[in-house]
């Protein structure tokens, strides 16, 4: 796989997936020197069961501090692509504990394109939403689950 992005695969946030189209997806989180966290997730693709991949990129514009944890990648029953994020915006923190917005980026058409969730879960306790993850219920609608810096899960839903 071509690798021009800013940073270096990290230690977690892994997670490949066979999509429902056959190819293979492997999203990876990024190391970034400055993000106590990371930065955004890159992702790239495979048609040949593995042996080729396109070019890393990025999955959304906004880089900043980021963080997704392994096997977290999601494809809905309608094909959606969805990604699990905790997000620190630049005036919450300075490290991926500090007060994290439990968020999702969706693709509706293979992962060509991405867009942000429009309103994050988060919680008002100092610890934030850390560590998202999603699944899909059977009226369509997501939870997420996500834990909390006062030691609980919060449950958030797509709406």
């Amino acid at each position: 796989m071509k690798w021009n992005l800013p940073g270096m695969i990290s230690d977690g946030g892994v997670s490949f997936l066979r999509l429902q189209d056959g190819r293979l997806a492997f999203l990876a989180h990024r190391q970034i020197s400055g993000f106590h966290g990371g930065g955004l997730s890159a992702i790239s693709f495979s048609t040949d069961a593995g042996q080729t991949w396109t070019p890393a990129r990025l999955i959304g514009d906004l880089e900043g501090v980021w963080c997704v944890m392994n096997d977290r990648f999601l494809q809905t029953s309608r094909g959606q692509l969805i990604v699990p994020v905790a997000h620190m915006p630049a005036d919450t923190g300075t490290y991926e504990d500090d007060k994290n917005l439990g968020l999702c980026f969706f693709s509706p058409d293979g992962g060509v394109t991405w867009k942000r969730s429009r309103v994050p879960a988060q919680r008002a306790d100092l610890g934030g939403m850390q560590e998202p993850c999603i699944a899909e219920m059977e009226n369509h609608q997501l939870l997420m689950l996500a834990r909390t810096g006062s030691g609980s899960l919060s449950a958030s839903r797509s709406i």
